[in-house]
């Protein structure tokens, strides 16, 4: 997904079919109904145009300052659910559970990788399907105990094996 201005001022992405999908779109334009392997997802619309809708569109659109909360609320979601393309690479391919969208949404507060409530230097919980989703999306396998501490400080890290060997887990690098 391309983020790009319009000529009055609003924000447009360029989609593929495959892009808004995970949006729970058809790849249909909102206007004239045709299937499109490409177009533009309007947020101030909150529409998916082909192209042809979308240049007709374009000439036509007048700027409405008042309504911006609506663009800002509507590309906010947008952009949590589909990776803008400048990104990397995977993030443009889909990921491995492709075509399945992954909600990019957790509860506030909550750790974005795992949608738990932990300190930074603490471990993902490796049991939580957003984390265990999110991990396997970006790395083609399940998470382990040993990736969910990856990033914690090695005493950390140490603690957590051992209380996790107590419980019977075996934790490896």
């Amino acid at each position: 997904m391309k983020k790009q201005k319009t000529k009055v001022g609003y924000i447009a992405y360029q989609t593929t079919r495959e892009e808004i999908c995970r949006l729970g779109g058809l790849g249909i334009c909102d206007t004239c109904n045709s299937p499109e392997g490409n177009g533009y997802l309007v947020p101030i619309l909150n529409r998916w145009l082909c192209p042809r809708c979308y240049e007709k569109w374009e000439v036509e659109a007048v700027y409405y300052a008042e309504d911006i909360h609506i663009e800002q609320k509507n590309l906010k979601y947008y952009e949590s659910i589909i990776p803008l393309t400048d990104s990397n690479e995977k993030a443009q391919q889909g990921g491995h559970l492709k075509p399945f969208r992954i909600l990019g949404i957790t509860p506030k507060g909550t750790c974005t990788e795992c949608a738990t409530k932990h300190a930074p230097e603490q471990p993902h919980n490796q049991q939580s399907l957003t984390y265990q989703y999110k991990f396997y999306d970006k790395h083609g396998r399940w998470p382990t105990w040993a990736d969910a501490m990856k990033h914690c400080p090695e005493e950390i890290k140490n603690y957590w094996v051992e209380a996790l060997k107590e419980h019977g887990i075996e934790v490896t690098a």
